[in-house]
C-alpha cells in the first residue's frame, strides 16, 4: 500500500517539523509544504523570470525579505539550482540575502540581533554592513530579484520600486504574501511605479493590470502548480523519499511550462487552468529525479504492472524501449509521463 502524507501550512505551523521528521523516519514519504513546496514555486518563478529578462541565474542577486521557513527554504534551494548549474556554493550563497524582522542577515550586525542557525549560511557577506532598513537594503544589495513572504502588507514601497528599477532594467518583484491584504505590493502599484518594466507574481492571484495601453498578467505562485505532482511523481516512481533534487526537479519542470503566450504579458507561471497538465509534467520530472538519485523503486516505469488502488486491477505500463524505442535522457522523460498518467488514472 502506498502512503503519502501531505501536510498544509496551517498543520505544519501547529505541529513545526516535529511530526514531518517522525513520518519520514518510520519511511513514509512526507515533505513540509510551507518549506519545500513553497521553495520549488518560488524557484520555479525566479528560474521563469529569466526567460523574460534574458538573464543568467549565475548573474542574478536575490533578496529574501521575511527569513521564516518559507523564505529560507527557497533560499536553499535556489542554492541548488545555482550549484547545479556549475557555480561553487560558497559563490551562490553570496549571491542569496535574507532579510529578517531585525533587519539584514549579515555577519557582524548588533549582538541583540543574534542569526540563528538556519540563516548563518546566508549570512558571509563581506563589505555589506547592518541596516534594519528594507529600503536601505535594497540600495545596497541591489538585488535583480526581491521576494517577499513577510505578510507585511504595503512594505515594498514606491520608492523601493523605484530603486530596483534603477538598477534593473527588468525588476523582479515577487509579493508572496497572502491574502492579498498582506501582500507586500498590488500588481497595480508594482506596474505604476516600475512604469511598466516588473516582472511581478504573488501568492493570491491579482486581476490583469492594463499600464499605458499595455495588459500584464500577474504570474500566481501557487504551491498547487507543486504539490499534486510531486505526489504523482513520488508514488508512480516508488520513490523511497521526497529530496530536494526532486523538489528542484518540480521547479524547472514547472518554468519549462510556460507558454511565450504567457511571458508576453508578464506571466512567470502557466495559468491556473493549466494545473492538471502541469501536475503531468511535474510530476514525470520528479519521477525521473528520483530514479537519477536513486530513491526510486527498482524496475519503477520499466515496463510492468502498476498495482490499483483496493485490490483493483493494476494497469499496465509500457517499457521504455517500447515508447522510445532506446534509452536516453528524452525517452526516460516520455517513459516517467506515461507512468505518472497511468498511475493516476488507475490509482486515484
Amino acid at each position: 500500500m502506498s502512503l503519502f502524507l501531505y501536510f498544509p501550512v496551517w498543520a505544519i505551523k501547529m505541529t513545526s517539523c516535529f511530526v514531518h521528521h517522525r513520518f519520514q523516519a518510520k519511511g513514509a514519504r512526507t515533505y513540509n509544504d510551507d518549506i519545500q513546496g513553497t521553495a520549488a514555486v518560488t524557484v520555479a518563478g525566479i528560474l521563469g523570470s529569466l526567460r523574460v529578462t534574458k538573464g543568467k541565474l549565475s548573474e542574478q542577486t536575490v533578496l529574501f525579505f521575511g527569513a521564516g521557513q518559507a523564505n529560507i527554504g527557497a533560499a536553499e534551494l535556489l542554492v541548488k539550482a545555482l550549484v547545479e548549474d556549475g557555480v561553487d556554493e560558497p559563490t551562490a550563497r553570496s549571491n542569496v540575502f535574507l532579510f529578517d524582522s531585525k533587519g539584514l542577515v549579515v555577519d557582524g550586525r548588533p549582538a541583540e540581533f543574534a542569526i540563528s542557525d538556519d540563516k548563518a549560511p546566508f549570512a558571509a557577506k563581506p563589505g555589506v554592513g547592518f541596516t534594519s532598513s528594507l529600503e536601505e537594503a535594497v540600495k545596497r544589495v541591489k538585488p535583480t530579484h526581491l521576494v517577499g513572504a513577510a505578510a507585511q502588507p504595503n512594505v515594498f514601497t514606491k520608492k523601493i520600486i523605484e530603486s530596483m528599477c534603477a538598477f534593473n532594467p527588468r525588476p523582479v518583484v515577487f509579493a508572496l504574501s497572502n491574502p492579498t491584504s498582506k501582500a507586500e505590493c498590488t500588481a497595480t502599484q508594482a506596474y505604476e511605479w516600475s512604469k511598466g518594466t516588473a516582472v511581478f507574481a504573488s501568492g493570491t492571484l491579482f486581476a490583469p493590470v492594463t499600464y499605458k495601453g499595455t495588459t500584464f498578467a500577474p504570474g500566481f505562485a501557487n504551491n498547487a502548480f507543486i504539490f499534486p505532482g510531486v505526489a504523482a511523481g513520488s508514488l508512480a516512481s516508488g520513490a523511497s523519499s521526497v529530496t530536494d533534487g526532486m523538489f528542484l526537479a518540480a521547479a524547472r519542470s514547472l518554468a519549462s511550462r510556460v507558454s511565450e503566450e504567457n511571458l508576453a504579458v508578464g506571466a512567470v507561471y502557466p495559468p491556473t487552468s493549466t494545473i492538471r497538465e502541469a501536475a503531468i509534467g511535474v510530476g514525470a520530472a520528479v519521477a525521473a529525479a528520483a530514479a537519477a538519485e536513486g530513491v526510486a523503486a527498482s524496475g519503477a516505469c520499466r515496463g510492468g504492472v502498476i498495482p490499483g488502488r483496493n485490490g483493483a486491477a493494476g494497469t499496465t505500463v509500457p517499457s521504455l524501449d517500447a515508447l522510445t524505442g532506446g534509452e536516453g535522457e528524452e525517452g526516460a522523460c516520455a517513459n516517467w509521463e506515461a507512468c505518472v498518467r497511468d498511475y493516476l488514472k488507475t490509482c486515484l
